[in-house]
């Protein structure tokens, strides 16, 4: 046992008994028989004369109660330094010398708190975040939202800890961070729309934007879901150079796109995920680049190309992770409006392993043009696109509605040699049934 244990636990002992003979002394001055009250428990402070109790330490002032009303004293913030030190002689009632006295170690639950910065709330004016008096931790208390018209630089070497998934870092403004360490696994940083963020040589898991603008090089990404697009049109082109830790890293991807957007390979990352519906409105046009794989891992998240808009894609993959047996939409060209667009050049469309199949869908009025690839599961509803070269891999390939026409077929493989086409629903125009491929 180190001599600092022993000489605690003679402390420890040598106060437990003091304290004890001074209770006994004023709940018994005359003979236990006279005990009327007592009180169990200390419930005041005697009054100190000034003394150095360690040698370490400064002269301590006596400490005087100016208020007997104990309650008043909630609510008050005492600082404290425990940094520790050696070689201390205490002057206490017993003299012991030569005390190595241990630096503060928080409980578990506090662990890595003794010495942070908490912070919360609107930043309106510009403001940064530095190293203040050699700490530079700063943890979130609440959400931080900065401003439009306002910019939160965070300097090199700081910490900024998120502990709760409740908190977020909403950016309207502006933030400018170089060399941070975004740390815990809630951490949420949110560009919001027309919000600016230049992150640099930083380590974070992920990053949220929607229709603002994002800078990201050289920084180090440890989360599996390191980018969260939730407006396609954001402007991401200022991403690139950074590290991806894990194999799994891919794009969530959501939202309404308004204007002409190209989605393509985003720093190395081909894989974007369906985090939600995404629908491509008001005339725009995405155009998917090759290398591409977008996937849908919920049964209700699907593409929804409408009101003449536009969706061309080439060499691409559109894969369904949905654990089910059954089929769900993956990309739907809508009739609203004049129907919509677009032309699929060799773009597969791959099952999950528990065989839901990713549907093409196309209604009334579309203008869709299908070329190579291979297809799965293809509905029709009063459409008649033009489809040549391609592979329909299913039994059940395709599912004509209404007056949907097969005249636009041409040059197909259907690998299974019993496969159907399945017809239902109201026939009102003109419309020929014949040998398709």
């Amino acid at each position: 046992m180190k001599k600092s244990s022993r000489i605690v636990g003679l402390l420890e002992h040598v106060y437990l008994l003091i304290l004890r003979r001074q209770r006994e002394a004023v709940c018994n001055p005359v003979a236990p028989a006279v005990i009327q009250h007592c009180p169990a428990r200390f419930v005041g402070l005697q009054p100190l004369e000034d003394r150095v109790l360690l040698s370490a330490a400064p002269v301590l002032p006596g400490i005087k109660i100016v208020d007997t009303d104990m309650s008043n004293w909630r609510a008050q913030v005492l600082h404290l330094d425990f940094d520790g030190a050696e070689d201390v002689d205490y002057n206490g009632p017993v003299t012991v010398e030569d005390i190595d006295v241990l630096a503060f170690d928080a409980p578990r639950y506090l662990a890595s708190q003794e010495q942070v910065i908490h912070v919360s709330g609107t930043i309106n004016s510009d403001t940064t975040w530095g190293i203040v008096d050699g700490v530079n931790r700063y943890v979130l208390n609440g959400d931080v939202t900065v401003a439009d018209g306002a910019t939160l630089t965070i300097a090199p070497g700081v910490e900024v800890h998120t502990p709760s998934t409740s908190y977020d870092i909403n950016i309207y403004g502006t933030l400018l961070a170089d060399g941070v360490t975004f740390s815990g696994d809630a951490t949420d940083i949110d560009v919001q729309n027309g919000g600016d963020a230049d992150i640099s040589n930083s380590a974070l898991p992920w990053i949220g934007v929607g229709n603002g603008n994002l800078t990201l090089t050289g920084n180090t990404f440890n989360g599996d879901r390191p980018l969260r697009i939730w407006d396609p049109d954001a402007d991401v082109s200022g991403v690139s150079g950074n590290t991806y830790q894990s194999a799994d890293a891919a794009v969530l991807l959501d939202g309404t796109l308004n204007a002409d957007q190209t989605l393509g390979v985003l720093d190395g990352l081909s894989r974007y995920v369906l985090d939600g519906y995404v629908y491509i409105r008001n005339g725009s046009t995405l155009t998917v680049t090759p290398g591409v794989r977008i996937e849908k891992p919920n049964s209700s998240y699907y593409i929804h190309v409408y009101e003449g808009s536009t969706l061309n894609a080439t060499d691409v993959t559109f894969a369904s992770t949905v654990n089910s047996s059954s089929d769900y939409v993956m990309l739907l060209y809508d009739d609203q409006s004049g129907g919509s667009n677009g032309t699929l050049t060799n773009v597969t469309f791959e099952a999950s392993a528990a065989g839901s199949e990713p549907v093409l869908e196309i209604e009334t009025g579309t203008n869709v043009t299908i070329n190579g690839g291979t297809v799965l599961n293809l509905q029709l509803e009063n459409a008649s696109p033009t489809v040549t070269g391609v592979t329909f891999a299913d039994a059940d390939p395709i599912y004509a509605y209404h007056a949907s026409g097969l005249s636009g077929f041409s040059g197909n493989t259907f690998v299974d040699p019993n496969a159907v086409i399945h017809v239902s629903g109201t026939i009102n125009s003109d419309t020929t049934w014949g040998i398709v491929d």
